[in-house]
């Protein structure tokens, strides 16, 4: 049965990045945002809505982004009965504190506000959310909490200033230790 470790963290962490470094690297890993179907943006009653092309503030504190738990269990089944020695999923929710029970490793990537906020600036990032205009403001306003709730959340919390390969060997290398069974006497 697969070992399956969430990588999580506020905006610009690094998630989507690390995704693909791990997968280059011949490890299984998701990015939970392209997952068909597991994210969406719901109003305050978890109704479906969708984000206009240029939300105002207002509009996005009243809705949020959440995993629905439904497509989220039915991807861990899969990825669980998978013949995979570990399973690698990137991305972070609002209703994430509701779902974790469902993830043998949290990881949450930790960075400052200064470099969260370059990060989502960089052209090459291939999420526009945070980029400019009322979904940054949020996530800077939110920054404190979301940082606060993510490490919370997380069995470890890795440095994500350091390169990306030096983040993905700390978390190769953690979720290795994790995975070893005690050895009977």
């Amino acid at each position: 049965m697969s070992t399956v470790v969430l990588i999580t963290g506020v905006s610009g962490t690094g998630k989507s990045a690390l995704a693909r470094h791990l997968t280059a690297r011949g490890e299984h890993a998701i990015s939970l945002d392209a997952h068909p179907g597991l994210c969406r943006w719901e109003d305050p009653a978890g109704r479906p809505v969708v984000r206009p092309e240029q939300p105002d503030i207002g509009w996005l504190r009243r809705h949020h982004w959440n995993w629905r738990p439904a497509v989220l269990d039915m991807l861990i089944g899969q990825l669980r009965s998978a013949d995979l020695d570990r399973v690698f999923v990137c991305g972070t929710a609002a209703n994430m504190a509701l779902l974790t029970d469902r993830f043998d490793l949290i990881f949450a990537l930790d960075v400052d506000l200064e470099i969260m906020l370059a990060r989502l600036r960089h052209p090459e990032r291939g999420n526009d959310f945070g980029r400019a205009g009322a979904s940054r403001q949020l996530l800077a306003e939110r920054f404190a909490t979301d940082r606060a709730a993510t490490s919370r959340l997380a069995h470890v919390v890795i440095n994500a200033t350091d390169p990306l390969t030096v983040v993905a060997n700390a978390i190769r290398g953690y979720t290795a230790i994790c995975q070893l069974q005690p050895v009977a006497a």
